[in-house]
């Protein structure tokens, strides 16, 4: 079951801890904006940091030459998560 929706369309598959998710929205948010970006990633669930990695790459931060910052940053969450292998690869883009 998708428990929080994603601009791909996709969804994340996860438990929602019974709360209703947050996304990060990338066009009112500020999408550079790493501050920000940082900020809701600390308080963000599991599925929430999953959305935002998901939404961050469909948004084409991770594009060539757009923002190296804010692509180790999700490298990093990821890792931290436990998703080594994703974090390679958001890494390798």
């Amino acid at each position: 079951m998708v428990c929080i929706d994603t601009l791909d369309g996709l969804g994340v598959i996860g438990d929602a801890e019974g709360t209703s998710p947050r996304s990060y929205d990338f066009n009112r948010d500020g999408a550079k904006e790493l501050a920000a970006i940082r900020a809701f990633a600390a308080t963000a669930s599991y599925v929430e940091k999953l959305a935002l990695c998901r939404d961050a790459q469909y948004t084409f931060i991770f594009a060539k030459d757009y923002d190296h910052d804010v692509q180790l940053f999700v490298a990093e969450m990821l890792d931290s998560m436990g998703l080594a292998v994703e974090a390679g690869r958001v890494r390798g883009m």
